[in-house]
């Protein structure tokens, strides 16, 4: 079963706190889960990592190479059902999972929607 992780934005504070789901257990780095969920943006793991092995969450700013060797800046977001690479400047969107299964050698996470724009 693969793990569920999800990561919570503080936006007072401009910070994560990790958390994962196991055996339907909520569980953190320190065992403590004291937050108010209101302060938070949930971002959740989508279960791929980049060509420098950092987890890919939604919400992370990526930079891709596409089949055309073009430089492409995404975000991850989660529409419909499926993780998918949405283009900021023109809002296409490119199937995170037929892309990256791929050649994922070729994505790299540059940040993500909290820390400005690209």
């Amino acid at each position: 079963m693969r793990e569920i992780k999800f990561r919570f934005y503080n936006k007072i504070k401009g910070k994560y706190k990790l958390f994962c789901v196991k055996n339907d257990m909520v569980c953190s780095v320190n065992g403590k889960i004291v937050f108010n969920v209101r302060d938070y943006e949930i971002e959740q793991f989508t279960g791929l990592k980049d060509k420098n092995g950092v987890e890919i969450y939604e919400g992370d700013r990526v930079k891709l190479i596409d089949i055309n060797n073009k430089e492409l800046l995404c975000v991850i977001e989660f529409i419909d059902g499926c993780y998918w690479y949405v283009i900021e400047k023109n809002q296409l969107t490119i199937g995170m999972y037929e892309y990256a299964r791929v050649i994922n050698k070729l994505v790299e996470v540059i940040g993500n929607i909290h820390q400005g724009e690209l």
